[in-house]
């Protein structure tokens, strides 16, 4: 998309580096989705919860190196849809689009509310109103593209890091052993559609590939560390989390994990944690609000006034409708959106082997029995999550 090759090319720091290509992906793939994996573990209980994450762990794995590969095998430079264009046609082009769209709008609609919750634990008084103060903020940074802070996605996203880690450090002190229980298969989709948007980052790959532009070899082992090392921080932070708040989680309202920290660590803790969520949620909104609005205008060619217009007055709406939860937000967008990605690589990578420009530098294989398998889950995940 014209949009998403648009902020890449302002990212003008990325050079023909594995560490930057690997920071890149690590960067796209710890946000703010980290905030509601712990509570959704819990709600389907820990083993189960812990389940979920190794199968989709192992599947985003599979899909991002399928879209490596079909970036190898593929001349020029492209973004997903691009590749969904080239290989499945103009319609399929056209879901991808609307899910992506979908997918975006429901992710801002999630942080406008988390923000409410986070900024209340902090401050105390109206979740409603911090909400609307925060889109306020948001508002006016969309509007004028202040686009140094999607510039800094690698120091952000180390900034994180290093901020769980110290969030984890500290906590662990008051694990309860206890919490670690519970297994119930008939859960399973609970924590699904979350920890799928949690997950999934494929849309780093284009621009890693370009990256290592004069060193491609090295695209496959930049994927599997790019994708192990959230994989690991969030089942570090979730076993830790869950270790602490356990039954604390039933008290909240939006699933917002650091609020649950706060109520169980204390003051300092309920500040610094909860501060963590305010800037995660922060940049996290700035960053898709941005790609939005460049896909209203560069992809749809409107004015820039229509496209941030559109942009912020869509999640806006959602939210005044009072119809859903942080938590909520995210698992349908995870199922949904994950979903339909998803079975678009799987399909991309059966055609790309017949129809690509060149010989890549790896290659996985196809198994028709795996592909029919992921492809029924990714079915039934939206089916599920749309009715819970």
């Amino acid at each position: 998309m014209k949009a998403v090759r648009y902020l890449e090319s302002k990212v003008h720091f990325f050079e023909d580096s594995f560490v930057r290509a690997v920071a890149l992906m690590v960067g796209m793939a710890i946000g703010a989705g980290i905030l509601a994996m712990p509570y959704v573990i819990y709600k389907a209980g820990f083993w189960t919860g812990m389940l979920v994450l190794a199968f989709i762990g192992f599947t985003i794995m599979l899909m991002h190196l399928y879209i490596g590969e079909i970036a190898l095998r593929t001349e020029g430079r492209h973004q997903l849809v691009g590749y969904v264009e080239k290989y499945l046609g103009s319609n399929a082009k056209k879901i991808l689009t609307f899910s992506m769209l979908f997918m975006l709008n429901g992710a801002l609609v999630a942080y406008i509310i988390g923000e409410g919750a986070a900024l209340k634990a902090i401050f105390g008084g109206d979740s409603f109103a911090f909400s609307m103060i925060f889109f306020v903020v948001m508002a006016i940074i969309t509007l004028f593209s202040l686009k140094v802070i999607t510039e800094s996605e690698v120091v952000i996203g180390l900034a994180m890091m290093v901020t769980i880690f110290l969030i984890c450090f500290f906590s662990s002190f008051h694990i309860n052993f206890d919490n670690y229980q519970g297994f119930d298969i008939t859960k399973f989709f609970i924590p699904y559609g979350v920890i799928f948007f949690a997950v999934v980052s494929g849309g780093a790959i284009p621009p890693m590939k370009a990256v290592l532009e004069r060193s491609k070899g090295k695209l496959k082992k930049a994927i599997i560390l790019g994708t192990l090392i959230p994989l690991v921080v969030y089942a570090f932070f979730s076993v830790i989390v869950v270790g602490v708040v356990g039954e604390t989680f039933n008290v909240l309202e939006q699933g917002v994990v650091t609020v649950a920290l706060g109520l169980v660590l204390g003051k300092y803790m309920n500040v610094f944690t909860n501060l963590f969520a305010v800037f995660s949620m922060s940049t996290s909104f700035i960053a898709m609000a941005l790609i939005m609005k460049w896909v209203y205008q560069y992809d749809y060619g409107m004015r820039k006034s229509l496209a941030w217009l559109l942009t912020c007055m869509i999640p806006l709406g959602i939210v005044l409708l009072n119809v859903t939860t942080f938590v909520r937000v995210l698992s349908l967008i995870g199922a949904i959106g994950g979903g339909i990605e998803g079975i678009m690589i799987i399909l991309m990578h059966y055609k790309a082997k017949k129809l690509g420009d060149r010989k890549p530098e790896y290659s996985l294989p196809n198994n028709i029995f795996l592909s029919a398998l992921l492809i029924c889950v990714f079915v039934v995940g939206v089916v599920v999550t749309i009715l819970m």
